[in-house]
């Protein structure tokens, strides 16, 4: 069985790259308890957001790994991610245990919805500055658990 831990970000800037707002990085700042010890792998967008977040919980980005440049797409500049729903499940599947992912909501949007269509049960909402912990048995999403939302920090 593998974990993965997913932290969303929080309430962002409506800027063409945007950054976090002062609530945003609060909200981020309050999900530091909830990250796993040693991750053995730490995976982030390559957005300012994203960095923000690397260094609002205190990781170190020599650690780190971006996420892969085919993991998503834009169609324009400016336009909401557009996620390749395969490419989502089969990258969380290949994780090692104890790794740790740090998105946005519209990832685990993609996520839940993938986990739906393969019968997983008792599914959460996808929410901004939240911590998911992902159960994987036998090459298998089994369980999404929502621990932490900060989104009502101001």
């Amino acid at each position: 069985m593998a974990t993965i831990t997913i932290v969303t970000h929080g309430e962002m800037d409506d800027s063409l790259n945007p950054g976090h707002l002062t609530r945003g990085m609060r909200q981020v700042e309050a999900l530091k308890q909830f990250l796993p010890e040693k991750p053995a792998e730490v995976h982030f967008g390559n957005s300012r957001r994203y960095i923000e977040m690397v260094r609002l919980l205190s990781l170190s980005l020599e650690e780190l790994d971006k996420l892969p440049e085919n993991f998503y797409s834009c169609e324009a500049v400016g336009s909401p991610t557009s996620f390749k729903d395969e490419r989502i499940w089969k990258f969380i599947l290949e994780l090692p245990d104890n790794s740790l992912i740090l998105a946005g909501s519209p990832l685990m949007k993609t996520l839940l919805k993938l986990a739906k269509s393969h019968e997983v049960q008792d599914l959460p909402d996808a929410r901004s500055a939240s911590v998911y912990k992902v159960a994987i048995d036998d090459g298998e999403i089994v369980d999404v658990k929502h621990l932490f939302s900060a989104e009502d920090i101001t």
